[in-house]
């Protein structure tokens, strides 16, 4: 069977379930990153420094939510929530810091 890409079904989910790794991959070194190497309340005063709204609030969902998303994203568990509050966590980075003049 084909999948309404084009591409077989199972092709289709080959690809899904690598690009669940990868990206899942990512979100952890990243969420790691924040919590071993610079802590949560290094990232803290880092998103303070940043501008970032609610600083105390923001870097703990930020580190956790890339943390353990990812490594739910790896699993295929929950991915529909999974995948709102990555893409949230992405775009608020995105709108606040990377997009600021």
């Amino acid at each position: 069977m084909y999948a309404t890409t084009g591409f077989p079904t199972i092709a289709r989910d080959i690809i899904t379930v690598l690009a669940r790794i990868a990206l899942g991959v990512i979100f952890i070194a990243h969420g790691w990153q924040k919590f071993n190497e610079w802590t949560v309340s290094g990232t803290t005063q880092s998103f303070a420094q940043m501008g970032v709204p609610l600083p105390d609030i923001a870097a703990p969902f930020a580190t956790f939510v890339e943390l353990i998303g990812g490594a739910l994203l790896i699993l295929g568990a929950l991915t529909p929530l999974v995948g709102i509050l990555l893409a949230a966590n992405l775009i608020g980075a995105l709108v606040i810091v990377h997009l600021v003049p």
